[in-house]
This record gives structure tokens, sequence and C-alpha cells, in this order.
């Protein structure tokens, strides 16, 4: 996945005083501008820095911001784009039932605060009730079953359909981590963002439901603990897409014995799947909710359910209601009603921006880029030495079968449907009714054939994703607008912006990870013969070697285990796309487009805390941290042997 960089808070303590998220607004600090000029480094000396000056040394990084970013760029690029068509569709006359008139009626409903305040919060009345009724943990579970189906919010139980790990013919249940609100692990045992956010968050939410602010103060302590002790047993980020650890099949019965403390049966039935096995993710966290799952916690899990179902609906309340659960302040009501509406109904404008955006010569220029790719890999992986020729017919049947979705899924059809305010719908009423009708969508596939072209980002998701378990790549629309790509640019250009997003992707079907899969997607670690798998963990060992060494500012280090995947996709990306040509202005311009689409000013704190959860390296040494082992960077740059970029030729890592 193609990620920017996750911004963490300072470390934790357990124990805390929580405080209401009512505080003042910060005051912008003045900056000290120091009066010594900081020249422009040598592509010899610091390449990110030579390319990215003007950015890098112009820019500031504002208040209430942990950065900012070609991936802001290209987020603000895509926003104003919504915000203007949302406009259009408000100040027209869509047809009924359109697409359009969903975008116009929610953006409506957004913006009449009378009509939010009247409706208030009477559409979660059941949720809030069944939770506060229940006197036992199974009469919990079974108001998690109805809230995950009716108002499509999860708490301890994470369900998702997907096909099958080891056979992607059919579709399997897959118990995954639990819903934290946004937060990792690291959020809970490294850092104090996951504590202050559950903790703020669940304290709101009690007062603004008429708790006394002392007991909402202790019983929001009383949830945090909780969460922290199921996340202290929850499995480190690193490790996440190492289906060796979390490919844990069950029966139904095992799955009984794994959750002894509940009735197993209750719990299926009300999360409304009828399976007879299904696939735990995280073994020790299910058995630390397991351990948690008794009344002695009740309290405690109805106090964070109410919290999971405040995060999920905050922004639909009358304003101020909960505290500052929401971000959207009085002065720009217009913008935050146009950034949920294009976060509800994500996939439709999608739709609607997809058509626009994803135009036939656009669209043309795309596919003749990522054939060029495609082929560009073949010719590496037919040219790969420490492959025999079996692993080599094996990888480029893989490559063959290989499916990469680009701009908009032309097939979607909305589950749900949204009702005008004319008609008796609400902001509220309709919200559930979208995630609802998702979470329903998403059940009813439990029994049908996988779909291994599944559309796992919408269109308007500034990212972009290999998944291994389906051999399948999804590039969203907004990746072909500028400025990620632009026909105004050169080809060249656009090969390093746009190209290595695309070879990164397709890349990661030979990571680390994505080599145990075989071309349709099965979990299969012996489907590439022995010989080849050691030879290629060889090379694994060197690149987390070289990446372990590797300084950011000259001071810190980076995890190579940790950030492997990725980095084997950077490289092989980097190494695919300058296949592409061997003259030195068009390889110029391929450089100039890498560094640039990973231009970033970040606090040093940020970058240091990133360090120990992220699973990307940041974004310097994405770029010079690849670069510096390409042959044809020398032959572009001249670098020397004395030079601060110069990586002797032994030492220059491949994934080819």
């Amino acid at each position: 996945m193609r990620k920017r960089f996750l911004p963490i808070v300072l470390t934790a303590l357990l124990l805390f005083s929580l405080t209401s998220c009512n505080s003042e607004e910060p005051m912008m600090s003045q900056m000290s501008v120091s009066s010594e000029t900081v020249s422009r480094p040598d592509p010899e000396e610091d390449y990110y820095g030579y390319i990215n000056y003007d950015f890098l040394t112009t820019n500031q990084i504002p208040y209430n911001k942990n950065g900012i970013s070609t991936t802001e760029t290209v987020m603000e690029a895509m926003e104003n784009y919504l915000s203007d068509m949302i406009d259009k569709y408000v100040s027209g006359t869509p047809q009924k039932g359109s697409l359009e008139e969903m975008i116009k009626e929610t953006y409506l409903q957004y913006m009449d605060l009378e009509a939010r305040e009247k409706t208030g919060v009477d559409p979660l009345r059941p949720a809030l009730g069944m939770i506060e009724s229940c006197k036992t943990v199974d009469e919990l579970i079974s108001a998690m079953g109805m809230i995950y189906q009716q108002y499509g919010v999860s708490s301890f139980f994470r369900f998702i359909v997907e096909p099958e790990t080891k056979d992607n013919s059919k579709n399997a249940l897959f118990m995954m981590n639990m819903f934290t609100c946004g937060n990792m692990k690291e959020n809970f045992t490294k850092t104090d963002a996951g504590i202050n956010d559950i903790g703020s968050r669940t304290e709101n939410v009690l007062k603004a439901l008429n708790v006394d602010k002392a007991e909402a103060n202790a019983r929001a302590k009383n949830v945090v603990r909780l969460i922290y002790d199921i996340m202290l047993e929850t499995a480190d980020s690193d490790c996440f897409n190492d289906w060796g650890v979390h490919y844990n099949p069950r029966t139904k019965e095992e799955f009984k014995d794994l959750f002894s403390n509940i009735d197993v049966d209750n719990l299926l039935t009300s999360f409304g799947f009828n399976t007879d096995s299904l696939i735990v993710f995280d073994v020790p966290q299910a058995e630390m909710i397991n351990k948690k799952l008794k009344n002695e916690n009740l309290r405690a899990m109805q106090d964070y359910m109410l919290s999971c179902l405040a995060f999920e609906y905050a922004d639909t309340l009358p304003p101020g209601f909960m505290g500052g659960l929401s971000k959207a302040k009085a002065d720009d009501t217009d913008k935050h009603a146009k950034q949920y509406t294009a976060a509800l109904l994500d996939e439709e404008i999608g739709q609607l921006y997809g058509r626009e955006i994803c135009t036939d010569e656009v669209m043309s220029a795309v596919e003749i880029m990522v054939r060029d790719i495609q082929g560009s890999l073949r010719e590496l992986i037919n040219d790969c030495d420490r492959l025999s020729k079996n692993s080599k017919e094996k990888f480029l049947l893989k490559l063959d079968n290989m499916i990469i979705n680009l701009g908009y899924n032309k097939d979607y059809v909305s589950p749900f449907t949204i009702t005008s305010t004319e008609d008796g719908g609400s902001l509220l009423s309709n919200a559930i009714a979208v995630k609802s009708g998702k979470v329903k969508a998403e059940i009813s596939t439990l029994n049908e054939k996988a779909s291994r072209g599944h559309w796992n980002m919408t269109p308007i998701t500034v990212n972009a994703v290999y998944n291994p378990t389906v051999n399948c790549i999804t590039i969203p629309a907004v990746n072909m607008a500028e400025p990620a790509f632009s026909l105004k640019k050169s080809k060249y250009y656009n090969l390093g912006y746009f190209g290595y997003i695309v070879a990164h992707e397709m890349n990661h079907a030979f990571d680390s990870n994505g080599f145990l899969y075989d071309d349709t997607g099965c979990y299969k670690p012996g489907w590439i013969n022995e010989e080849d798998s050691e030879a290629y963990k060889k090379v694994m060992e060197k690149i987390t070697d070289y990446y372990n060494h590797y300084l950011i500012m000259d001071v810190y280090s980076i995890n190579g285990k940790q950030t492997l995947g990725e980095n084997i996709a950077d490289l092989g990306a980097v190494q695919c796309i300058l296949n592409l040509s061997d003259d030195k202005t068009e390889l110029e311009e391929i450089f100039t487009g890498i560094a640039e689409s990973w231009a970033e000013l970040i606090r040093i704190q940020d970058v240091t805390q990133a360090l120990e959860g992220d699973v990307h390296s940041p974004a310097e040494a994405r770029v010079n941290a690849v670069v510096s082992v390409m042959d044809k960077f020398y032959l572009v740059y001249d670098v020397k042997e004395k030079d601060k970029m110069y990586v002797a030729p032994e030492n220059r890592v491949r994934i080819w």
C-alpha cells in the first residue's frame, strides 16, 4: 500500500486524568526565522533535498497539522474538485434517485442545523436503549449484533467477509482485530494517543447522556483499562501481513472453545452470519477479549460500545451535542458538509468523479503505461539470476494473471437509498441507512463465490493497494488526476510519479509476504521451490540490513524488518520503471518525478515516532535509500565514491 506517513503523538501513561475535548483553540506559535540561509544540496549529496529544496524551504507546517506533503496536495486538489461537483448538484435539479440527488440531499441535510437539532439522537435511541438494558454479557452480545447489522458499528467483534486465504474461490468469515476507533496497538502501548482518544471520547459521550462528570470520568478510566489490557495482547502491526501468524481457521466448535465465556451460536446469529467455520486473525487478542467477556466488566463494555456508536455518528448529531467529538465548527459548515457528504457517500460521489477524471485520453495513456511497467517487470523476472526456470515461469504466470483495477468500478450499485427531507429523511437516519446497507451487503456475500476483481478502495481514496489473496491491484481514479498524473507532463515524469505507484503495487506481489501466494492469490508458502525461497530470504536479509544502517537526518535508524515488505516494493518499483529507458534526459525526468512524489515536511517527533510503528520508511528514505542503489542514478548524476549518496556496488541491494 502506498502510504505516506503515520503521525503519532507523545508517549503514554496508563493512569491519567481525563479532560474534556472542549479545550481552547490553540494559538499559532510565532516562528523564529533564522538569518542563516540553507543552501540547496547537490544531487549526489542529498537527492531528495536537491529536488524538493523549494518545497522544503518555503513551506511551513500549520499549527493544527502534523505536516504537509504531496499527498495533501493531491487531497486538496480532489477536495476542491468535489466541492465544485457538489455545488453543481445542489444548484441543479438532479433526477429522483440518482447519485447526484443522493449527494444533494445529504449535503442539504448536513447544512440544516435546525433540522439536526430537532432530530437530535432519536434514530440512535434503539441502539442506546438496547446497550443500557443489558443485564448479562450474552445480552450485550445480542446488542452488538443488532448494532452491527442495523447501525454498521463494530466494537469487540469486528467481522469481515473476504476470499478464503488458502482457497480464494469461496468467501470466508474473518474475525479481525477489534474496533478501536482508528487507533493501533502502538497508540496504546507506545504513546498516549489511543488512551487519550478513547478516554476523552467516552467521558464526553457519558456526559452528553447526562452522567455526572465525576462518574463519567471514573467510568471512562475503566474503559481505557479494559481496552488497554486487550491491546497489550494484540499482534504488532509489523506482522499484520504475515498469514503464517494470522491464518487461524476454526470450526464453530473450536471457536466455541476459544470464546468459552459466551454463547457463540448467539454471537454468530446476532451478527447475521450462517457459517460452520471462520478464520481468527489474532488469536492472543481473541483470548484476551474472551477473558474480559464477564459480567464484572459489563458496565465498561457497555460504555465502550456507546463510545464506538458516538465515534461513527458524531458528525451527524447537533453541533456541540457531544462536546468536541465532531471536527466541524460553525464558521466552516459548508466545508465540513462537503467533506462529510464525500466521506459518507464515497463510492457514489467517486463514481461521478471517476467518470469525469478517467477520460478516454487519460485512460489510454494510463493503460499504455501500466502495460509498459508490466512488460518491464516481465523482463526483470526473466533476467533474474537467483530464480530457477520453474520459479520464473510461476512468477510470470502470476504477473499475467494479475488483475489491475484502474479508476472506478463501473458495475457498482448502491446497497442503500437516501430519503429526502420532504419524504421524512434526516442526516442521521440516512447515515444509519448507508452504514447498515453496506454491512448487510457484505454479510450477503458470505455464501457466494468469491470475486478476484473486488474493488477494495473507493475512486476518491488517495492511496493504492495490492491484495495478495486475490492477486489484484486497485489504483483509484484520484491517482489519475493532477498532480498525480498529468497529460501536460512528460511521459517519463509521469512514469516517476504515477508509474512509481503502479510499479510499487505490482512488486508487492513478489515482496516478503506476496511471494508466498500463488498466481490466483491462494496462500501457498511452498509453491516456489525451497532453493529459490532460500535465495530470496538471503536477499531479504541484505535489504533488512541495508535499511537498518540507513540513517534519517544522519541520526535516526529505520527498522529494516518492520519495513521490509514496503522497502521491497519500493526497490522493485524503481528498478522496474528505470528499466524502461537508457536515455539520460528521460531517466532524469523519472528521477525527478520519483523525488517530487514523496516531498514532505513533517515534524521531527512525528518522524521518530512513526519509525516505531509504521511499516513504511520515511519519505526521505523512499527516495534517497532507493535511488542510491540504482546504477542508472550514478550514470545520470555522476555520483562518486566520496559522495554521500554513494553506495558501493556490492552493497546495492536488488530485488531482481
